[in-house]
């Protein structure tokens, strides 16, 4: 009989799993947000000793980017950008909760019914390509309708929300894209933005890795599942994510062609640091090699945004290095905020250095314990490893506290990664 997941760990899951159809309502954000305010309740059950420790730096985090905000505000930085800044901190606030709530969490059934939550989220995001494709064929170039929220919010308020607020009342499918130079449906339902949907399609392949059962009837079954999942990350036209992804798995399948007594550490850190730095080098232009070139070439525009907005935003970031400037300015010749694209590069605009410090310190905890259960652990180990390193690759060109259903879901594969059934 297998073991049963926890009772408060189920709302949770359910707001990952579910979260697509609250999309419809334009609801999706303060669904999940629920969803882990409920199973927060957990946190107050049972002892917090080996939870104290990453809740304080956690705390610590939320508080230097508290007291930035606050001196922002005070500067008399625009209201909008503040409440921008305060919906990012709120993301951070329940990204590490999920964290914290899949920690305090270790029963089998735990581990499965958060993975099958995460792959599910995926199998939602292939019927959303289904519906982008049989659309484009029909000649419709965008596909986007009004959410039922939109109805009672009125039409003077709607025109005044920040952009991430407006996209949840009118939620796009897809919208044409060019990659290479020929026109494509670009996936982006679910999400804000397409990328964001990219690490919710790579984040649940990896999840339904971590659930296959090599040698048993159901192989098949499962294969075809994780097939399919591949159609919607390859309609995000995300290359970054794609280019992360297919490293990971050649790095992967290596790993497990080699004997474990014969894999050593330091060669597999190489290789996964070099992941990385192909993931980064995928959205800038003119690097080393003809298929990274390829890569940096297809969507040529947005690499060259990318690289302009990187340039500015670490220029005017050593104007405040320490506590940083607090929110992301919105220039009126350009519509992406200073800052953005980045979660690393983000966190030392708005939170200077000690921000910067305190994200690094838990990014190297996370690229260790990745690169010990790549190197040594089990198949589903190695899968969630591989989901952690997505997400390090996806923060280091987006940033994880716009996209809350997706930050949520990568917030609970880390938590996944640190999972130990041995300490409950």
């Amino acid at each position: 009989m297998r073991d049963a997941a926890s009772t408060w760990l189920r709302p949770l899951a359910f707001g990952i799993r579910w979260a697509p159809l609250a999309w419809f309502l334009g609801l999706a954000e303060p669904f999940v947000a629920a969803a882990v305010v409920l199973s927060a309740v957990s946190l107050t059950r049972g002892p917090w000793t080996r939870l104290l420790l990453p809740a304080l730096g956690m705390a610590s985090f939320l508080l230097a980017g508290a007291i930035s905000l606050v001196l922002a505000a005070d500067r008399g930085a625009p209201t909008d950008r503040v409440a921008a800044a305060s919906f990012n901190l709120l993301v951070w606030g329940l990204g590490f909760t999920v964290w914290l709530i899949v920690r305090r969490h270790g029963r089998p059934g735990d581990r499965r019914l958060l993975l099958q939550s995460i792959r599910d989220a995926g199998m939602w995001a292939v019927a959303a390509a289904v519906v982008a494709l049989i659309g484009w064929n029909a000649g419709l170039r965008s596909l986007s309708f009004p959410a039922l929220a939109a109805q009672v919010v009125p039409l003077e308020v709607r025109g005044g929300l920040p952009g991430l607020f407006a996209s949840a009342l009118q939620p796009i499918v897809y919208r044409t894209d060019f990659f290479a130079g020929v026109a494509i449906p670009r996936l982006q339902a679910f999400h804000p933005y397409p990328n964001a949907l990219a690490l919710t399609a790579a984040l649940a392949i990896a999840a339904q890795l971590a659930l296959m059962r090599w040698g048993r009837p159901s192989t098949l079954r499962s294969a075809i599942v994780l097939a399919i999942l591949t159609l919607p990350l390859a309609m995000t036209a995300s290359r970054a994510i794609l280019l992360a992804t297919l490293a990971l798995t050649a790095l992967t399948v290596a790993l497990r062609m080699v004997p474990r007594d014969g894999r050593i550490v330091t060669v597999a850190a190489a290789a996964w640091l070099l992941t990385l730095a192909a993931t980064f080098a995928a959205a800038l232009p003119q690097v080393g090699s003809a298929l990274a070139s390829g890569v940096g070439d297809a969507r040529a525009g947005s690499t060259m945004t990318r690289v302009t907005l990187y340039a500015e935003t670490l220029r005017q970031a050593i104007e405040r290095p320490w506590l940083g400037h607090g929110v992301k300015p919105r220039p009126e010749d350009r519509g992406i905020p200073i800052g953005s694209h980045s979660t690393l590069i983000g966190t030392f605009y708005k939170g200077g250095a000690v921000g910067l410090v305190l994200l690094v310190a838990a990014s190297l905890l996370i690229a260790a314990r990745s690169i010990r259960d790549l190197t040594l652990g089990d198949q589903h180990r190695q899968a969630v490893a591989a989901a952690a390193t997505l997400v390090l690759a996806w923060a280091l060109i987006e940033d994880l506290d716009a996209a809350l259903v997706a930050s949520i879901q990568a917030f609970a594969m880390l938590g996944l990664l640190f999972w130990d059934h041995a300490k409950t």
